[in-house]
């Protein structure tokens, strides 16, 4: 299946034109005036040449739309790697290793990864047909064809036909006219685009681009970059523009203004008829608690209780964390407008959507809001995105009260510990798997020379971080080894690091961090356990998602658990081609004091250690094994699997590994507390923190 590269080419973006005059309450006429922009923008070409490097290629004034062999011939892409010689030199075959094709109906094969994409390949269209539903299941990044096949979001609703059968093209007519498409693929209301708010999770709804796509009345405020606010909120000492630039030159706006003597109620009531006869009608009520009076023709604040021309208008300024119930105050002829004066009401803490979680906030009246202005009375909806899960078992809404909101603010996380695929036929006579099975299963290379060498295996816990074995990621003596030399794949099939899958992810290692007690083999191998900081997100698909790790005290073992891995199936065999996979039952530690070697268990079987594996069936861990998991399904978690060991040493012989034999796991709950310390605060910091050193096990540690 595919991961789609999401780019932008061909995106042409619409406008709505209106002309409408406004006769406002001061009398002034305001044309407000947005044109409609047809901006197309110019197609970008990306030809993929499936060679060993993938290299990409300007459009110029003839190009190759397909694959373009060496002998320069013009091929199509799905005659690249499908089993048949298309260019003279073969070289549309070349790097092929790992990648299977798809027998069409009409006789001819094609790459299977032009299946189901969308774009018909075969002569007789069987690639592109209803059994696209059954064959493929799309990530939620991407869009579903109704008849199942899967294509990138950006081409939704693009006017061009994506899906074979224009599932991409229907309902479009509210999306392109009232909404806005980030360019990560969220579509949010149009009216969030350029208003000052980051709406989008990459923040793509507030750039420079407003200023072609926005034009301001004016009777708002226009953001340095082109975004719109209200006017009432410049010189606020709130920062309403996303670059602030409605709070620069606020020093500079400064007049003068006189205030009536204060007086009392009856000296105020005989006063008035004498003001009203001079145009003065309007007596300025007493500042709202926690906010002010602004007037819009002086710029300035005004004293409360003093009296003002008949159309004068009043912003009303509120403190940091609030925020006014009204904008404005106006005095008509009537009197005040609203009659009731505006509050400032406090803000409840800001919130937006972002690659987990999309969130929608409305106000008091139902209107579409942005989630950091909610005041009493708003409320928040949620939805997690494919592959998350709600933090909580609160309900899906919260409601502003008074400044907080009822519930805590939500929060999405990973799915985590599902078996995707069940395994059929690790490891020494273990089985295969399916790909996709076990989507925390890492494989890691490490640099030798020119090349990526396959040394160990490790499982996903985070969206950043891999947890392995700490002599994985040392050398004999317990000395790190530079993390540059590493690379990680999440979602790999295959232990060669060469072959090409589209489900895998690689990823380079920013920080390893080993144990502070770990010392090698000098102390039997105590605390070997380490884990490895992405220097990017994990992006969580069907193929990629953590094991479960939270709250893993509370987790009991039970029955057999499984261990997956690439290392060698023989005794004295080379690594596993592809990922195996075997079940180990926990051994009770007297148990295995007399099965295993004594000076083996003496030295070896610390404290820390957990005891797995059959004694006498040939299956055991071998070589290459290391590092990796063993979990246990938790029945009280929807069978979700949790990772319990982490493969550590086994006994071995002349010959190789002891396939007759328990192996040792260093036991994850031991070193729960120093891994739950790294992950909050190593998550978005590299110093290390101390604290993390002062860590207790788990009691009890099964």
């Amino acid at each position: 299946m595919h991961i789609y590269m999401h780019s932008l080419c061909n995106r042409p973006d619409f406008y709505m034109m209106k002309v409408n005059c406004i006769n406002y309450l001061l009398g002034y006429s305001i044309f407000v005036i947005i044109g409609r922009i047809n901006s197309a923008e110019g197609q970008i070409s990306r030809i993929n040449q499936l060679s060993l490097n993938i290299t990409r290629v300007k459009r110029q004034t003839t190009v190759c739309d397909g694959f373009k062999c060496n002998s320069g011939e013009c091929i199509p892409k799905n005659q690249v790697c499908n089993g048949m010689r298309n260019c003279k030199d073969a070289d549309d075959e070349g790097g092929c290793e790992g990648t299977s094709v798809f027998k069409c109906g009409s006789g001819e094969f094609i790459n299977e990864q032009s299946n189901c994409d969308g774009t018909v390949d075969c002569r007789d269209g069987s690639d592109e047909t209803d059994s696209c539903k059954d064959n493929v299941i799309c990530p939620g990044y991407v869009f579903t064809c109704a008849y199942g096949a899967c294509i990138d979001k950006y081409k939704v609703c693009n006017r061009n036909q994506d899906c074979r059968d224009n599932s991409d093209e229907a309902n479009c007519t509210k999306v392109i006219s009232n909404s806005f498409k980030c360019k990560s693929g969220e579509i949010i209301d149009e009216d969030l685009h350029c208003n000052g708010h980051e709406d989008c999770s990459d923040g793509s709804d507030e750039t420079n681009a407003c200023k072609k796509d926005k034009l301001c009345p004016g009777y708002v405020f226009t953001c340095s970059y082109g975004a719109c606010i209200d006017s009432f909120k410049r010189c606020d000492g709130n920062r309403d523009c996303k670059d602030g630039s409605d709070e620069i030159g606020c020093d500079e706006i400064h007049t003068t203004s006189t205030r009536l003597p204060p007086s009392s109620v009856s000296t105020i009531t005989t006063t008035k008829s004498t003001l009203s006869s001079i145009g003065k009608n309007c007596l300025l009520p007493e500042n709202p608690e926690h906010g002010k009076w602004i007037s819009i023709a002086l710029q300035k604040e005004l004293p409360s209780l003093t009296w003002v021309d008949t159309s004068s208008l009043f912003r009303v300024k509120c403190d940091a964390g609030y925020q006014p119930s009204n904008p404005f105050l106006i005095c008509d002829i009537s009197g005040w407008v609203p009659v009731t004066p505006p509050k400032c009401e406090k803000l409840c803490p800001p919130i937006k959507s972002n690659y987990a979680m999309h969130l929608e906030c409305k106000n008091k009246n139902g209107t579409r809001i942005s989630c950091s202005q909610a005041t009493s009375g708003s409320t928040l909806e949620y939805s997690c995105e494919a592959f998350y899960h709600s933090a909580d078992k609160y309900d899906k809404r919260r409601v502003c009260i008074d400044g907080k909101w009822n519930w805590p603010l939500p929060e999405c996380i990973p799915d985590c510990g599902r078996e995707r695929v069940p395994g059929a036929p690790l490891i020494v006579h273990g089985n295969d798997t399916q790909k996709g099975s076990y989507p925390w299963a890492t494989i890691i290379f490490i640099k030798e020379g020119n090349t990526m060498k396959f040394i160990c295996g490790g499982s996903m816990i985070s969206t950043r971080f891999i947890l392995t074995a700490a002599h994985c990621v040392t050398t004999e003596d317990g000395n790190l080894f530079d993390s540059n030399l590493f690379e990680v794949a999440v979602g790999k099939y295959f232990s060669n690091y060469s072959i090409t899958e589209t489900s895998a992810q690689l990823l380079k290692i920013q920080k390893c961090i080993v144990h502070k007690e770990y010392r090698g083999d000098k102390r039997g191998y105590q605390a070997d356990i380490a884990l490895m900081k992405t220097t990017k997100n994990i992006l969580l698909t069907l193929f990629v998602q953590p094991v479960c790790i939270t709250n893993l005290c509370e987790v009991s073992v039970h029955g057999e658990g499984l261990v997956t891995g690439w290392g060698a199936t023989q005794p004295r065999g080379r690594p596993a081609d592809s990922l195996k996979v075997a079940t180990y039952p926990i051994k009770d530690r007297s148990e295995c004091l007399n099965e295993l070697p004594k000076n083996f268990t003496d030295y070896y079987l610390t404290a820390d250690k957990i005891c797995a594996g059959y004694y006498e069936k040939d299956i055991s861990v071998c070589k290459g094994d290391s590092g990796g998991g063993l979990v246990f399904s938790n029945t009280n978690d929807s069978d979700r699997y949790y990772i319990t060991g982490i493969v550590s040493l086994g006994h071995r012989l002349k010959f190789g590994c002891n396939t007759n034999q328990a192996a040792l796991f260093t036991n994850v709950k031991y070193y729960y507390d120093w891994i739950s310390c790294i992950l909050i605060y190593q998550m978005d910091s590299d110093l290390y923190d101390a604290r993390c050193d002062y860590s207790y096990p788990c009691v009890p540690f099964l």
